[in-house]
């Protein structure tokens, strides 16, 4: 028995504050930063109970953490956070 896996083919920005993750099963996601920081899971920003995020926050570099997820470097704010992919999947907004 198979397991069916859904991975990101195509990560891409769309402006200053948003990206997009386009699936392997064909859908496409679009993430904002300031939304994606706020729900940062790292364990600094699970224990805060109402977290301040700037709306303009920027991301200076977002890089791949193996095949697991990305970190973001935010412009303020938490550095720590580790998304996962199955992580992203449940946060984003689908684009079709």
């Amino acid at each position: 028995m198979g397991v069916n896996l859904i991975y990101p083919v195509n990560l891409s920005q769309i402006s200053r504050y948003s990206f997009q993750i386009e699936w392997s099963d064909g859908v496409s996601q679009e993430f904002r930063l300031s939304e994606l920081q706020q729900a940062c899971p790292c364990k600094v920003c699970l224990e805060i109970v109402k977290k301040e995020v700037d709306p303009l926050v920027l991301a200076d570099k977002i890089s791949t953490v193996g095949k697991y997820g990305i970190r973001v470097q935010f412009t303020s704010g938490c550095l720590h956070g580790i998304y996962s992919f199955s992580y992203l999947r449940t946060l984003g907004s689908s684009c079709k």
